[in-house]
């Protein structure tokens, strides 16, 4: 795919690696990614339109099962994954600050936030919940690295397009490959 100008150089490069990258990581964690665009809207700057909602998310940690835990770990991940796309992107970004979070299945607040409120449904506890903040991402940072050349081809795909809908999997040829090599080396015994 070639795009008119240089993705560092363009102005909605932000808006696209960031959505490329919470696209990419949702479905390398089994969410099934519908659509993707960089086309503004009243609520954001992009979105990232995905199935399998969330289970309820107000219970306590006392209260989960691990299926819902493992979909909140999921749901941390993916929001993770769009400010530290944007980092690897272009550091000078305002990455810290990006993503509204705002739907259905995230709640409000930026990306981090997100991230931070589903973090305390699991952990209560101050101290675990600081460290596994740290863990995540960490954890996260590394699917963004082992996934960049994915990210970077849907997010020139959006760049030069605006919009993608359909099987994310089909901007990355290697995909279901590297999907199988990923799941097993990270959740063995998924």
């Amino acid at each position: 795919m070639s795009t008119s100008i240089e993705p560092a150089r363009h102005p909605r490069a932000h808006v696209a690696y960031h959505e490329a990258g919470h696209a990419v990581i949702a479905h390398v964690l089994g969410f099934e990614v519908r659509r993707v665009t960089i086309v503004p809207d009243d609520k954001s700057r992009g979105r990232m339109v995905w199935n399998k909602p969330p289970a309820n998310l107000k219970k306590t940690d006392a209260d989960l099962t691990p299926s819902q835990r493992q979909r909140i770990e999921n749901l941390i991940m993916v929001a993770l994954a769009g400010p530290l796309t944007m980092r690897h992107h272009n550091p000078r970004s305002h990455w810290k600050k990006s993503g509204t979070g705002y739907g259905p299945f995230m709640g409000k607040g930026t990306d981090f936030q997100v991230a931070a409120k589903l973090i305390d449904i699991l952990y209560q506890n101050e101290a675990v919940a600081s460290a596994y903040w740290r863990f995540t991402r960490v954890r996260a940072e590394s699917l963004v690295k082992e996934r960049w050349a994915w990210i970077d081809c849907v997010a020139r795909h959006l760049l030069e397009h605006k919009t993608f809908d359909g099987d994310i999997r089909t901007l990355n040829p290697r995909a279901r490959e590297l999907d199988a090599v990923l799941k097993v080396a990270l959740w063995p015994s998924a």
